[in-house]
C-alpha cells in the first residue's frame, strides 16, 4: 500500500520560478503583496514588464480596475504563451464586471494553486496552449473538453477565512475559530469519503478498487500527490501512520468510534496554562470537542505533521466526488453539477459552470486536483474530440 503512494523522484510546484513564464511570475508575485491602491498591483509593475518586452498601457488611475487586471492577465497569457495564470483563479471573491478567468488578489485566505508532479505529463498530456480572446478581451476561448461533473461535495471548507467584526485587539480570535472550523470540516470530509467508498464497492463507479486503493486516492487528493509535503519530511510510512491517527482522532465523536471522546480526553496532556486565568469566551472554546480533538492531533507528532500539510493543501477548498467516481478538491465555491474540464496546454483540470442560455460558455471557478486525471489519463488523442470552451 505504501509503495503505491510513492510519487516521482522529484516534485516540481507550479509556483516554482520558471524562466519561460516571466510575465506571469511577476504578476503573481505582485498579487501576493499589499497595496493601499489596488490598481498599483499592476501599475507598480509597469517598468519591470516593459523590460520584459511586455507593453502595458501607461498607468491611468481613471480607468476601471477590472479593465486593468484583465489586460494584465491577457498580457501574461500572450507574452508567456502559457495558461498558468488560470491556476491562480479561486472564485472566492466575485467582483462585479470582472471576467472569471482573471485572478484577483492572492492571499492566505483563498485556495493556493494546484501543485503538480513535474515528472508526469499534465492533465492535458503534453499538449500546447490553444486560446483566443474576444475583441474586448473579456472572453477567453480555450480548446478542451468537459470530462466529468461534480456529484457529491462537502459543505465545510478548512481555513476559509471568515471576516470577523470584533472589538477585541487580540488577533488570535480568528485563528482559534478557524482551528475549530478546520476540525469540523475534516470530520465532514472523512464521513463523505467513507460513505462514497462504501457505495462505490457495489456500483460501476468503483473507480479505485479495494479499500486500500480508495484510501491511497483520498490521501493523494488531500496532499496533492504529496507535492505539498517538503522533500525532507516525505517519509511515507510516517505519513500513512499520521493519516491513520489523524482519522482516528477526528472520528472521536462518531458513534462506535474506536477512540470515543472520553478516551481521547484521558490521553490528553495537562494544559501548560492555568485554565482559570482564561477569559470566558476562550474557556468555553477549550471545552468543545473540536478544541480537544485538535489538541490530541497536535500531541501526536505523526498526526500533527499530516494535519499541517493537509491544511496547507486544502485551505478554502471542498472535497468532492464526480459522477464517474473520481475524488478531488477545488475552490470552496463549487456546486454540484459543475463540470470538470481539461484544457489544452494546462497541467491541471479546471472547474467550470455553464452560463445559462449561452451554449459553450462557462464561468471559471478555479483549478482542481482530481486523482486519476492529473497525468493525461482522460485527455483525448484526437483533436476532433475537443471543443471550444469560452470563459466569461
Amino acid at each position: 500500500m505504501v509503495q503505491n503512494l510513492l510519487p516521482g523522484p522529484q516534485i516540481s510546484s507550479t509556483m516554482n520560478p520558471n524562466s519561460d513564464r516571466p510575465v506571469t511570475q511577476t504578476i503573481v508575485i505582485s498579487l501576493r503583496r499589499r497595496a493601499t491602491e489596488p490598481k498599483d498591483y499592476i501599475f507598480g509593475l509597469y517598468s519591470i514588464l516593459h523590460r520584459l518586452g511586455a507593453n502595458l498601457l501607461p498607468p491611468d488611475y481613471e480607468r476601471n480596475i477590472d479593465q486593468i487586471f484583465t489586460e494584465a492577465a491577457r498580457l501574461a497569457i500572450e507574452k508567456d504563451n502559457s495558461l498558468w495564470i488560470l491556476d491562480f483563479v479561486d472564485g472566492i471573491e466575485e467582483k462585479q464586471h470582472w471576467p472569471s478567468w482573471v485572478p484577483t488578489l492572492i492571499n492566505m485566505m483563498v485556495p493556493g494553486p494546484v501543485e503538480v508532479n513535474a515528472f508526469k505529463p499534465g492533465a492535458a498530456g503534453n499538449s500546447r496552449p490553444r486560446y483566443k480572446f474576444s475583441e474586448d478581451s473579456r472572453r477567453l476561448t480555450l480548446r478542451g473538453k468537459t470530462v466529468d461533473r461534480v456529484m457529491i461535495k462537502t459543505e465545510r471548507s478548512p481555513w476559509f477565512g471568515v471576516p470577523y467584526q470584533l472589538d477585541w485587539e487580540d488577533m488570535l480570535i480568528p485563528g482559534l475559530q478557524e482551528r475549530e472550523n478546520s476540525i469540523k470540516a475534516f470530520q465532514e470530509w472523512i464521513i463523505c469519503f467513507h460513505t462514497f467508498k462504501m457505495m462505490a464497492r457495489n456500483t460501476p463507479a468503483n473507480r479505485y478498487g479495494d479499500d486500500s486503493q480508495h484510501i491511497i486516492a483520498f490521501i493523494r487528493v488531500l496532499l496533492q500527490d504529496l507535492t505539498v509535503v517538503p522533500d525532507s519530511l516525505r517519509n511515507f510510512h510516517e505519513l500513512m501512520r499520521g493519516f491513520s491517527n489523524w482519522q482516528l482522532y477526528l472520528s472521536a465523536t462518531n458513534p462506535g468510534s474506536s477512540m470515543p471522546m472520553p478516551q481521547l480526553m484521558a490521553r490528553l496532556e495537562p494544559p501548560s496554562y492555568d485554565p482559570s486565568s482564561l477569559p470566558e469566551w476562550l474557556s468555553d472554546l477549550t471545552k468543545t470537542n473540536e478544541w480537544n480533538i485538535y489538541e490530541a492531533i497536535q500531541q501526536d507528532p505523526s498526526a500533527a505533521l499530516f494535519h499541517t500539510h493537509v491544511a496547507l493543501g486544502t485551505r478554502a477548498k471542498l472535497f468532492f466526488v464526480t459522477e464517474n467516481g473520481y475524488y478531488g478538491t477545488a475552490s470552496a465555491t463549487i456546486e454540484c453539477n459543475d463540470y470538470v474540464a481539461l484544457v489544452s496546454g494546462l497541467q491541471v483540470p479546471l472547474i467550470v459552470r455553464p452560463i445559462e442560455g449561452e451554449a459553450g460558455h462557462y464561468k471559471l471557478l478555479g483549478p482542481a486536483f482530481v486523482d486519476g486525471m492529473m497525468s493525461g489519463e482522460l485527455w483525448p488523442e484526437a483533436d476532433e474530440d475537443l471543443m471550444d470552451l469560452t470563459i466569461v
